[in-house]
């Protein structure tokens, strides 16, 4: 249709610069003069262009470039399940993540548009994600879950402006990526737990975690003249049937058959820490006391925090600003952002 072609037409001038930001657009007569079409068919245009936040009205002034455009300042983030899959599909980070960014915006000239479902077939959310890329209405993707698409779909955003969150660097020139520093995460849990007396180190995790962390903590565990056993690191599966069966794997950790029971144990996912917490209430040991305990964790969290857990993680904010900064317009003479890694951090060291 004819407004969808001046709409384009007009939004390409805005992200190209004809039209920089605050700038005036031409009056409706030059329009309808510049693009052969009438009155009602330039005000749908300008109606949809004014909904994607690229202009603004300004009554007598006339009609503006919007001061932050989308192009410039809208983020896509995008997850694989509906809002708040209510299981345990949904992982804990992208809450964090989104609620981050929620503040976030308010605190800066920045905005989020938010993508649900992209592996629900029927809601067609690629689609409209590829055509907010095409069209500009977004300046860059936050890609959640990478992991959890189908390999087809996740090749898609290979050619586009995307930024994933992983485990470890990922071997994809395309994309941005920010990786979390989970080698320094347990080297520094190890380092806490001898400097509390702990010298027989557990340590439980998720399943889908890189094998190569598991020996920098048996490496770890070493170099701090503590031990561990092969039997003391467990892993259990992030999904819905899986994640009760932490607790039996905590059980078997302290079992009294053992001929030593551990007394330090890290929990590499914060996902797995209430289900250890329950298991050590259960054979009533108490954290602190009988084993001193280290888990991972998001930040900034919710609710009331593990009774005597000390708390290492990654800051959704730090997140944020690094996302800002590799999406941000390239700087002349200066290579673009693609990679970067995020530290962790102790839970009194967060503001």
């Amino acid at each position: 249709m004819k407004n969808e072609l001046i709409a384009d037409a007009i939004r390409d001038e805005i992200v190209t610069g004809k039209y920089t930001p605050e700038s005036k657009l031409p009056i409706r007569k030059e329009l309808m003069k510049l693009h052969d079409a009438s009155k009602g068919t330039v005000q749908v245009a300008i109606s949809q262009l004014i909904k994607e936040g690229f202009l603004e009205s300004r009554g007598v002034m006339g009609m503006r470039v919007c001061e932050n455009p989308p192009h410039l300042s809208r983020y896509g983030i995008a997850v694989p399940y509906n809002k708040e899959a209510n299981d345990s599909s949904w992982d804990n980070f992208w809450s964090i993540f989104m609620r981050s960014a929620g503040q976030f915006k308010s605190k800066n000239e920045v905005d989020f548009k938010y993508y649900y479902g992209l592996l629900d077939d029927e809601k067609n959310v690629s689609e409209q994600i590829f055509e907010d890329m095409d069209k500009r209405r977004i300046a860059g993707l936050v890609l959640l879950g990478h992991q959890r698409l189908p390999d087809n779909l996740f090749r898609k955003f290979y050619s586009t402006s995307t930024l994933i969150f992983s485990f470890e660097e990922f071997n994809n020139s395309n994309l941005k990526q920010i990786w979390f520093d989970y080698y320094s995460l347990i080297r520094k849990s190890v380092e806490y737990l001898v400097g509390k007396g702990r010298k027989k180190i557990a340590l439980i995790t998720n399943t889908e975690m890189p094998s190569e962390y598991i020996v920098s903590f048996s490496k770890n565990v070493k170099e701090f003249g503590a031990i561990s056993h092969p039997e003391w690191i467990q892993g259990v599966c992030l999904c819905k049937l899986g994640l009760p069966w932490t607790v039996n794997a905590t059980r078997l950790l302290f079992s009294e058959n053992q001929k030593s029971l551990p007394d330090g144990i890290i929990i590499l996912n914060e996902n797995l820490t209430g289900y250890v917490m329950q298991a050590l209430s259960d054979k009533h040991i108490i954290a602190g006391k009988d084993v001193e305990v280290v888990s991972h964790c998001n930040f900034p969290s919710r609710g009331i925090p593990p009774y005597n857990v000390k708390r290492i993680g990654f800051s959704s904010e730090d997140c944020l600003l690094k996302v800002i900064e590799m999406f941000s317009p390239e700087v002349k003479n200066k290579i673009p952002l693609k990679r970067a890694q995020i530290e962790p951090v102790w839970e009194n060291h967060i503001d």
